[in-house]
């Protein structure tokens, strides 16, 4: 299911389906979000695919899709990779931390 948050129709299905929501205001235009519900497990998943692509533009890797795919240990610190190429200032790192925090 894909629904876009911009209209107060949606979050009131919502909450009528006894979801404990908290409305905080607008978020018209905002993001896309794709609800997948596992009735099973008893989760529903939110995943953010516009907000993901804009990271992903952000950072200058919309032609990355040929690189493996690595995640860090959530306990490790990833360091600057010293025989790496030198960084560019290409990328405003605020914007990209405030995206993802």
């Amino acid at each position: 299911m894909r629904l876009t948050f911009d209209s107060h129709k949606t979050y009131r299905q919502l909450r009528e389906q006894n979801m404990q929501l908290e409305e905080e205001g607008s978020a018209k235009g905002f993001w896309v979000i794709d609800i997948k519900h596992n009735k099973e497990a008893g989760r529903i998943t939110l995943t953010q695919i516009v907000l993901t692509d804009q990271i992903i533009k952000a950072l200058g890797c919309e032609s990355c899709d040929h690189l493996p795919s690595v995640t860090a240990p959530t306990d490790t610190i990833i360091l600057k990779d010293e025989d790496g190429d030198p960084g560019t200032g290409d990328i405003n790192c605020a914007s990209v931390i405030g995206a993802i925090w």
